[in-house]
This record gives structure tokens, sequence and C-alpha cells, in this order.
């Protein structure tokens, strides 16, 4: 029953500028995290790990854009867990 209360209660963004400034700080936060992360494991950056850095960031974002604070309280949560 709590997974139906995340897609119930959405915290959707009031106007678009709200939304526009959440994504783009998550973008820029979750790209230079990816980067680091991606750096780390990979010798060469080739076309597949770019696309990867690509869909994590935009993913990411997207979600943190969406879903507001909650989205931070979420991520936080996981890797304090792992």
């Amino acid at each position: 029953m709590n997974g139906l209360k995340y897609y119930v209660a959405m915290d959707l963004p009031r106007d678009r500028s709200e939304f526009v400034i959440r994504f783009v700080c998550a973008a820029a936060f979750f790209g230079f995290v990816a980067a680091l992360i991606g750096l780390r494991f990979v010798e060469s950056i080739e076309a597949p790990g770019l696309a990867i850095w690509a869909a994590v960031t935009l993913g990411l974002s997207l979600f943190a854009a969406i879903r507001g604070d909650e989205a931070w309280r979420t991520l936080a949560n996981f890797f304090r867990w792992w």
C-alpha cells in the first residue's frame, strides 16, 4: 500500500519556472556526479558510455523536477542504505 502513496501524492511543480529551475539544478548536479562515477570506471569515453551518462542524467533530472523535495529524500535514503 505504501507504493500507491507515491503515485497518488505526487508533488507536481506549480508552474513552468519552478519545473525548469528544479530540472536545471538537478541536471547540473546529477550530470557532475554521474560523470565523476563514470570516469572512475571507464578508461575512454565512447558513444555507449556517453549515451548512458545522458540517459541517467536526464532520467534523474526529470524525476527530481517532477517530484521535487521527495525525490531528493528518496535518493538520500537510497544512498544511505547502499
